[in-house]
């Protein structure tokens, strides 16, 4: 996120300032949401394969296994499950998220005020983290609450055809995500668009580890930024202040005669003074395209490592399927808590099966929320230069 100054605001500037993080955050999960989709669908269906037939689970132990049964199976179609969904509900995840992030944050800023740059100090950073972690943990819950219908449809539409290749399907093929929500409300109840939601609100943990982390790489390396850029001025600045006193200039302020030397001599210095090749061809104030790189990706491997169990109870409790009234039962068509799903999966599948498919969660997650930072970051830069 892009640090600014705790000022008063008035009202149309604060929507100014929203509708650019909206903006930003929506291109952002535009491209996400698209070049991310077959992870998505692996990773998914990789996440679901403990409520089919043990004679499926097989096809679902690996990501390379996975895709290749969903390219057997589906063709490349298949890969691109419930895409609809996701460049609806992607887009509008992040938009509220960010602005709701940004809003936080400004709201906070009376009670944590911000850090001068340069500032390291344990306190400060702990205050920083506490202020970026509270905020970040308010949007998750206002965004999951607002989007996890469309969440429900998405899973749904991923793991479908791989319930009806196992049999395990409750109910006809779900078609679009309108015609989903409406299938879903009528044959389950509204209530069934929103499950996994406690789950959603516990893993905003994720985004309490994250976004510190992003914040905190972020601004250390601005500030080494600033720094280096200040050692080069300082030895600029020196190297002038050599080179004039070898030719024996008088300083400045005072007067001579004006020699055909010192002519020469003061013609020579209204010449760019020679500086040490930047540490990045960005300006001080803002990170190389590979530095967001680096901060996003790390970031969003230590906060998966601490909140993945949860994302995978919830993309279960959301893949949850009941049958018509009359109709035999199907895998996983009871009525499930989160402490009962969690309870099913170390029974069956033991504590591995809580990081089922964290590899391919990573090699979806790590590149997507560097995408998505490195876009949204440049996305509001524009904007921010357009006034919005």
């Amino acid at each position: 996120m892009r640090p600014r100054a705790r000022v008063p605001r008035s009202g149309k500037d604060a929507l100014q300032t929203s509708v650019g993080h909206m903006l930003a955050g929506a291109g952002a999960g535009t491209l996400t949401a698209f070049v991310c989709s077959p992870l998505d669908v692996v990773r998914t269906r990789m996440q679901c394969r403990g409520a089919l037939p043990q004679s499926v689970r097989t096809e679902y132990s690996s990501a390379w296994s996975t895709m290749s049964s969903i390219l057997r199976r589906e063709g490349w179609r298949g890969c691109f499950r419930g895409l609809q969904a996701a460049l609806i509900i992607v887009p509008l995840h992040w938009s509220i998220y960010f602005s709701a992030y940004e809003g936080a944050k400004h709201w906070l800023g009376p009670v944590v005020p911000a850090a001068a740059p340069g500032d390291g100090s344990a306190q400060t950073l702990a205050r920083a983290a506490l202020a970026s972690g509270s905020a970040a943990v308010a949007a998750a819950i206002l965004t999951d609450t607002i989007t996890n219908p469309l969440w429900v449809v998405r899973t749904r539409l991923m793991t479908q055809h791989a319930h009806q290749a196992a049999g395990t399907l409750a109910g006809p093929l779900l078609q679009g995500t309108l015609g989903s929500l409406r299938s879903i409300a009528s044959q389950e109840g509204w209530p069934a668009l929103y499950r996994g939601l406690r789950a959603s609100w516990l893993a905003s943990t994720h985004v309490f580890v994250q976004f510190p982390v992003y914040e905190l790489l972020r601004r250390q390396m601005l500030d080494d930024r600033r720094r280096s850029r200040s050692a080069q001025d300082a030895e600029a600045d020196a190297h002038l202040q050599a080179t004039r006193a070898q030719a024996g200039e008088p300083s400045r302020g005072q007067s001579g005669p004006a020699t055909t030397m010192s002519i020469a001599q003061d013609a020579a210095d209204r010449q760019p003074a020679p500086r040490a090749p930047a540490v990045s061809p960005a300006a001080p104030d803002r990170l190389a395209w590979w530095e967001l790189v680096w901060a996003a990706s790390a970031s969003k491997v230590a906060a998966s490592c601490v909140s993945y169990p949860l994302e995978l109870v919830r993309t279960r409790l959301q893949d949850v399927r009941q049958r018509p009234s009359g109709s035999a039962a199907a895998v996983g068509d009871s009525a499930q808590s989160l402490r009962s799903v969690v309870r099913e999966i170390l029974r069956l599948e033991g504590a591995p099966g809580l990081y089922a498919g964290f590899g391919a969660n990573l090699i979806r997650v790590v590149p997507s929320c560097a995408a998505t930072m490195l876009a949204y970051e440049s996305i509001a830069h524009e904007l921010g230069e357009l006034g919005l």
